[in-house]
């Protein structure tokens, strides 16, 4: 019946049938019909179509609630979504009011713990639910916000350190490379050498390690040469990592 069935998102799943898009709910009843030139899934209660070529926003009920009148845009989170007029982004809310003027090049992140990843001329900042920068757009490296922490770069020096939501510097620029805080832990590198720190700087577990990976669940792989085993945030032994091959994580960085 369809080209394409996608995952459920709010009770919808977007559906594809010769090239046109519409969504079927749990019963599979075509609850919002097949017309939309492009769509995405449902997020936060709305879902991106797209007619005659500009994207607009429509509720679990099909009804249109922000009308197609955008070149792009991005799915909804925690209440606000990011839209682009003549090659600029900005920030809106459920209502279309624009929470931003049209000035960013992207919005990298939507907003997470009441903050959003915007860029300008290759450079990262975040401005906060009320549009204001609260992070300025100058930073050429940054990471995500966790546990209140987003990892820079020190331009001068080139080593890095984490920023708070106010732009303030909580950890000094003092390490050869750091990935984004979880579980109350973020891998740090000194030199070769790879260890933890938490949110105030202490180094909770040794950095004496050749390869950490981010904690998940409360473990981490770590590595020592060719040896590799699950850790605690404590930095307790835990098992050996059974896997012949090494995923290796990448840092949620913006470089």
């Amino acid at each position: 019946m369809y080209d394409e069935i996608r995952k459920y998102n709010n009770d919808r799943a977007c559906v594809e049938r010769d090239g046109k898009y519409g969504y079927i709910n749990r019963d599979t009843d075509e609850v919002i019909p097949i017309i939309y030139d492009n769509a995405k899934d449902f997020s936060d209660g709305l879902a991106l179509v797209c007619l005659s070529g500009k994207w607009g926003y429509i509720d679990t009920e099909g009804r249109m609630v922000i009308p197609v009148q955008y070149e792009a845009g991005v799915n909804f989170v925690d209440g606000y979504a990011a839209v682009c007029r003549d090659g600029k982004y900005a920030i809106i809310d459920k209502s279309g009011k624009e929470v931003t003027p049209y000035r960013y090049d992207k919005v990298v992140h939507p907003f997470a713990d009441g903050v959003a990843m915007v860029t300008i001329d290759g450079r990262y900042g975040y401005v906060n639910t009320q549009g204001q920068e609260v992070v300025p757009v100058e930073y050429m490296v940054m990471g995500r916000f966790s546990n209140g922490l987003a990892a820079t770069r020190d331009e001068e020096s080139g080593l890095y350190g984490f920023i708070d939501r106010d732009n303030r510097v909580k950890i000094p620029f003092e390490y050869d490379f750091v990935a984004p805080f979880s579980d109350g832990r973020a891998a740090v590198c000194r030199g070769s050498k790879c260890g933890y720190i938490d949110v105030d700087n202490n180094e909770v577990i040794a950095i004496e390690y050749d390869y950490v990976g981010n904690f998940e669940d409360g473990l981490a792989i770590v590595g020592r040469g060719e040896d590799f085993y699950y850790i605690d945030v404590d930095g307790n032994f835990v098992k050996d990592y059974d896997d012949d091959i090494l995923h290796a994580r990448v840092p949620d960085f913006m470089d």
